[in-house]
């Protein structure tokens, strides 16, 4: 057969052990990322002539399936021997979950939100204080609209995000995830959601295993999700009192290496590799290593990222741009920071982020004499007024 019957006689037999229902998912069964930036349709990679024009998609198949190359150039009997025992592991259990997820879409039908759920869930949008959050969940619970059945899915998806930007992580890992089905859970945005409540509340280990499920190639989405595994392991390293420096130097390379992936320079990654580098200068002043890196170049390639990149909410864009400023020690950015506050009104969630980021590097450096330091514990004096202001509003 051709590599594209080869193909087909797969995608066949997965069909047949109910493994994928429509060819596309064959796509993301093998590991190639189906989102806006990446090819969606299978027949992308497939040339009429027989031939695949994408190598990585003969790589992927043949890792995923344990193929060696010479499946595409073998003889009819031989190719379709190795795909029936390649699709009798899968059926055995490799690939169990994903055949559960998608008898999950063939048998079950489709719920929608209802009238009383939606309106709900704009009362729960629309309330700040946590006690009254905390109360109207208590009443969800009562009402069973957090139970673990399938009318309450997409009502417990969208509560859980909403709860996110409120920073209900407890609620969220205690009371909601756990009542999702297998495929709601699996989705891309609930599983980083997962993983980012679990590194609020510092369970890290967790928070990396999810992420690196999600990881593929250098996408800029990847990439950030490749910085959010790294960045719960950097904080790992920092709840620690003392730091060694070989340790925060090999964290350094591993922001290093993602920042400069595919030449992308994602911001994110950007703040958190300068935040390191700073850092290591300030603990590790004698080591040369730290001041090799060039902290005003990583900014400029940083800045198109800062413009462009929406793969997080605004504020951080703004507020990471002021971040990097504080770092190299430009002049002027408090004053930037309190004005920003006062004219965008920023979620309090978001901030409390970026304070816990703040209060950790200055929890290392707080002894230095260092203009930097002497500005991020203003800045942080400045986030918590924000904080405590904005608590104060929602009471009144």
């Amino acid at each position: 057969m051709k590599p594209t019957e080869v193909i087909q006689e797969l995608i066949k037999e997965l069909k047949r052990e109910l493994i994928i229902e429509h060819n596309k998912d064959f796509l993301e069964l093998i590991g190639l990322p189906i989102d806006k930036v990446h090819i969606k349709r299978l027949s992308a990679y497939l040339n009429r002539n027989g031939a695949i024009r994408d190598n990585k998609f003969l790589l992927a198949v043949e890792k995923k399936f344990g193929f060696d190359n010479t499946i595409w150039i073998d003889n009819n009997f031989n190719q379709k021997n190795l795909i029936l025992k390649a699709i009798k592991r899968l059926s055995k259990g490799l690939y169990s979950e994903s055949a559960s997820q998608m008898l999950d879409r063939i048998i079950i039908p489709n719920f929608t939100l209802t009238h009383e759920q939606k309106r709900l869930l704009r009362e729960f949008e629309a309330t700040n204080r946590k006690d009254m959050l905390e109360s109207m969940i208590d009443n969800y619970l009562n009402m069973g609209l957090l139970d673990k059945t399938m009318e309450n899915q997409e009502f417990l998806t969208k509560l859980i995000e909403i709860a996110y930007i409120k920073g209900l992580y407890s609620i969220i890992a205690n009371l909601l995830l756990p009542n999702l089905i297998i495929s709601y859970r699996q989705s891309v945005k609930i599983q980083k959601i997962e993983a980012h409540t679990y590194g609020s509340l510092g369970n890290y280990k967790e928070a990396k295993y999810i992420l690196k499920k999600l990881i593929h190639d250098n996408t800029i989405e990847n990439i950030n999700l490749k910085t959010s595994a790294l960045s719960n392991h950097k904080r790992e390293i920092l709840s620690s009192k003392d730091i060694d420096s070989d340790n925060l130097y090999l964290l350094i390379e591993g922001y290093k290496s993602l920042f400069e992936s595919e030449e992308i320079y994602s911001y994110y990654t950007g703040i958190n590799l300068v935040y390191m580098v700073i850092l290591g200068r300030l603990k590790f002043q004698d080591d040369i290593r730290f001041k090799e890196i060039d902290v005003n170049r990583i900014y400029q390639l940083s800045k198109e990222s800062l413009k462009s990149d929406t793969t997080h909410e605004p504020y951080y864009n703004i507020m990471s741009d002021l971040e990097f400023q504080l770092l190299l020690g430009h002049n002027g950015v408090l004053q930037k920071i309190e004005s920003f506050l006062e004219m965008e009104q920023p979620n309090p969630t978001f901030v409390e982020r970026t304070l816990r980021q703040m209060r950790l590097f200055v929890s290392h450096t707080k002894d230095s004499k260092s203009t930097i330091v002497d500005n991020f514990k203003e800045s942080i004096k400045i986030l918590d007024g924000y904080i405590k202001y904005k608590q104060e509003q929602e009471t009144l």
